[in-house]
């Protein structure tokens, strides 16, 4: 978050906005919500706002001042695909997507990571079932901000599954070369600055993975030069 208030450009207090969308249950809107604030206000003295409350949506031109007031939104993770619909419901989609073209600092997490790509590999649908039910994961179309397809938590393995083996399942099935993908493990983050992407990590085992199709259609993958920030 350091990183996405220095890239702000203000020196003075900035407005941060938080959106929650992708929480489906009180308990995890509220511990999300309050944990941002916790470290944005009280710890680095931000102006915080939240876009609505937990199954309450505000006004049409609310929402429109709320973001259009925002130097940088922050994105938690959740069900990614509940947000998006909602977002396109809202027009918060359109919102978002005007402020970011504008200079809006962008940051997030999971859900929150996915959202402004041409697409992501969502876990979305095990938010909808019952604990030890199967479920498997989904192609959730974002606001198309940058042409990458991504996946966050590339390393994890929920189900003993591994994460990455079906986003390059995916990946093949949805191929476009227009479309570059990337694996983002846990700890490690993409930072985007107009046609510049780099990589960071707060682990040194975790890191940001290009993902793509040489002519013969026969899926590469590369780490990406990741710079260390420590934990």
């Amino acid at each position: 978050m350091k990183m996405g208030l220095e890239m702000t450009g203000k020196e003075e207090q900035k407005n941060i906005l938080i959106i929650p969308t992708a929480k489906r249950k009180i308990e995890t809107y509220e511990s999300a919500v309050s944990g941002a604030q916790e470290a944005l206000a009280k710890r680095l003295g931000q102006k915080v706002t939240v876009l609505h409350k937990f199954e309450d949506m505000p006004s049409e031109a609310e929402l429109k001042d709320k973001i259009e007031a925002a130097d940088m939104i922050y994105v938690p993770g959740g069900d990614s695909d509940h947000m998006m619909e909602t977002w396109r419901r809202h027009k918060i989609d359109k919102m978002l997507g005007k402020r970011a073209l504008d200079g809006m600092i962008w940051t997030g997490t999971s859900a929150g990571a996915i959202a402004p790509m041409t697409w992501g590999h969502s876990d979305s649908l095990s938010y909808r079932t019952e604990e030890n039910e199967p479920w498997d994961y989904i192609r959730v179309d974002g606001l198309g901000l940058m042409p990458y397809a991504i996946t966050p938590h590339y390393n994890a393995a929920p189900n003993n599954i591994r994460r990455d083996s079906k986003f390059h399942e995916m990946f093949t099935q949805e191929y476009d070369p227009a479309i570059t993908g990337f694996g983002i493990d846990d700890g490690a983050a993409m930072v985007i600055s107009g046609n510049e992407m780099n990589a960071i990590t707060m682990k040194p085992e975790a890191g940001v993975w290009n993902v793509m199709m040489d002519p013969e259609q026969k899926l590469l993958i590369a780490r990406i030069s990741t710079r260390y920030i420590g934990e």
